[in-house]
């Protein structure tokens, strides 16, 4: 897996349609968080605050962002049915339409929780996987 240490770097790697929206998160979380810490946590951009983290990547067939959390992403997909979607990612093709400022409700919930969100991920918690935090 290559390394990168700036988000221009991975950026300069990926086709023009992928740059761009790479291009408009980043921007995005910058805005929004301007005190997030960035890495390439699994080889890509990871944007953290305290425990809680925002992270996309470009895909094979997908540009992808990611909570790891489905209430994280649960907003956005009332909005939006037709991004395919993971547990707490979603998955845009190239053909997609993408528009990063609907994103913003994922970057706020995925960096700065509430308490009703953090409430209902741990109702949807399994008693072993709540047992062992």
């Amino acid at each position: 897996m290559r390394t990168y240490k700036t988000i221009d770097e991975y950026l300069a790697v990926l086709p023009d349609v992928r740059a761009q929206r790479g291009r408009a998160l980043h921007a995005a979380v910058r805005s929004l968080f301007p005190d997030a810490k960035v890495s390439f946590d699994y080889g890509m951009p990871t944007y953290r605050r305290g425990e809680n983290f925002f992270a996309w990547s470009s895909q094979k067939r997908y540009f992808s962002a990611y909570t790891c959390s489905a209430e994280r992403i649960a907003v956005f997909r009332r909005k939006r049915p037709d991004v395919p979607a993971g547990v707490g990612c979603l998955n845009f093709r190239d053909a997609d339409v993408f528009i990063a400022a609907q994103l913003q409700a994922v970057i706020r919930a995925a960096l700065a929780p509430g308490k009703a969100l953090l409430a209902r991920e741990l109702a949807h918690q399994t008693p072993a996987r709540k047992l062992t935090e």
